[in-house]
């Protein structure tokens, strides 16, 4: 199993074990996938659509700096940070081997990764309207609201964003993906933001869809790019109302390999 594949697991486990619900339902999308295949096998999906240019973003895209919640960043220490949410409803020993320790909730869940020798504080995810992650983006806001504060290029809905040659969504900006790293030497920061139809045709036909920005700063351990770096994640889940229903970001700290 390549990196790549081991990193998307990781991520797909720890939404699965902090939202109750299975790793099959999130990886298939429940079944409902709706793409347009022709014959040769060629993805069709939105061929014919052309979308309007929209105004430019003066925002910044997202980075580290993003990896916030309730005003307390990323890394922080795992003993000061739990004194301020007492009380959880369960405590995970992770079972991948990664050491990392999940604090859940009722309705958020924390994980601690061990980084130079400390437990420190590597994901959030909540699914509660009252807690606030970078620039004021809250559960229950609109779709709209991730895009009027992040980034995003003018011609965004008519980028695609492709997985194994399958358009399943809009690339928001960047034309490279973690995925791509074998592909291409990527030397210095990658950033780039993807909508995710979550198995759907379209963004408009979704009943569920997520908005995901995706970081490496470009200090990286060897010449170029690779899995094993750190990089960072901040995905907004949204239903068909394109309301935000669940936040959670990640940093993947440095693998030794």
């Amino acid at each position: 199993m390549g990196r790549t594949t081991i990193k998307m697991l990781k991520s797909a486990k720890l939404i699965a074990l902090t939202c109750g619900i299975s790793l099959l339902t999130l990886l298939t999308a429940c079944g409902k996938s709706q793409i347009a295949i022709s014959d040769s096998g060629e993805d069709i999906t939105e061929a014919a659509k052309n979308y309007t240019t929209v105004a430019a973003s003066r925002n910044k895209k997202f980075s580290y700096d993003d990896l916030t919640f309730n005003g307390t960043a990323y890394l922080t220490d795992m003993n000061s940070f739990i004194t301020q949410y007492p009380n959880p409803t369960n405590i995970i020993n992770a079972s991948d081997g990664s050491g990392d320790i999940i604090y859940q909730y009722s309705d958020r869940s924390f994980t601690f990764s061990s980084i130079n020798g400390e437990m420190r504080l590597s994901s959030v995810m909540s699914e509660n309207s009252s807690d606030t992650f970078a620039r004021g983006i809250k559960v229950g806001m609109s779709y709209d609201g991730i895009l009027s504060v992040f980034y995003r290029d003018s011609n965004y809905m008519n980028n695609s964003y492709k997985l194994d040659g399958v358009i399943v969504g809009k690339m928001l900006y960047g034309d490279v993906t973690i995925d791509d790293l074998e592909k291409y030497e990527i030397k210095s920061e990658l950033a780039y933001g993807v909508i995710n139809y979550s198995g759907y045709d379209s963004l408009e036909n979704a009943d569920e869809f997520s908005v995901t920005f995706t970081y490496m700063d470009g200090k990286f351990a060897g010449s170029k790019a690779s899995i094993s770096d750190d990089f960072a994640e901040i995905t907004f889940i949204c239903d068909k109302d394109k309301k935000i229903k669940n936040i959670r970001w990640t940093y993947y700290p440095q693998e030794n390999i």
